[in-house]
């Protein structure tokens, strides 16, 4: 779903740049259409957005996020204690589902600030600053794009939790940011004389 909606964000700014009002239109169009039909013909979407699962649970774990954040602000409960600090939380709360299922916060940057405190959450922050500022500066829009999918990803899932989370992140990250630029590097497919 982020991706779609970084997508046809991207495409609408374009669009809207180069003065393309139509072809503007049939972005739009085209991407509401496009979602509509996934979300019609796709059972678990349909599920999911017409019965509201997961919305009271992630209420419950981003509550208690927020609460043990207060209660630790500056240095958190440290990153190997977050989970059970969280669990504790859910079974103050009566969330029995949290318990037996050892949720996390689903929100990386909720997840920032239970493990590490404040601190955390605004070094995380000024990872995503300096990330989008590089992305910008050097005019790469694919980065730009993975940023901001990425982003708002973490919005709903802890994704930097678990080591394909990291992997992911740190891998696209440092590929997109530090390769070549403007080069040809063919020279290996040229017959040598």
């Amino acid at each position: 779903m982020a991706t779609i909606l970084v997508l046809a964000i991207i495409a609408v700014y374009l669009t809207w740049k180069a003065r393309k009002y139509l072809l503007l239109l049939s972005v739009v169009a085209v991407t509401a259409g496009v979602s509509w039909f996934i979300f019609q013909n796709v059972p678990y979407l349909k599920t999911k957005f017409t019965q509201g699962a997961g919305v009271l649970q992630r209420k419950m774990m981003w509550l208690s996020a927020i609460e043990l954040i207060k209660e630790s602000p500056v240095i958190g409960v440290a990153p190997g204690d977050s989970e059970e600090a969280l669990v504790v939380s859910y079974r103050e709360k009566y969330f029995m589902e949290g318990v037996t299922s050892r949720f996390d916060a689903h929100n990386q940057y909720l997840m920032a600030g239970v493990s590490l405190g404040l601190a955390g959450l605004m070094a995380l922050l000024f990872i995503f600053y300096f990330l989008f500022k590089e992305a910008y500066n050097q005019k790469n829009f694919i980065l730009l794009s993975f940023l901001a999918v990425f982003a708002l990803c973490c919005l709903t899932e802890s994704l930097l939790q678990r080591r394909d989370g990291t992997l992911l992140f740190s891998f696209i990250t440092s590929l997109l940011l530090f390769a070549p630029k403007g080069q040809k590097t063919n020279s290996y497919l040229e017959p040598v004389a």
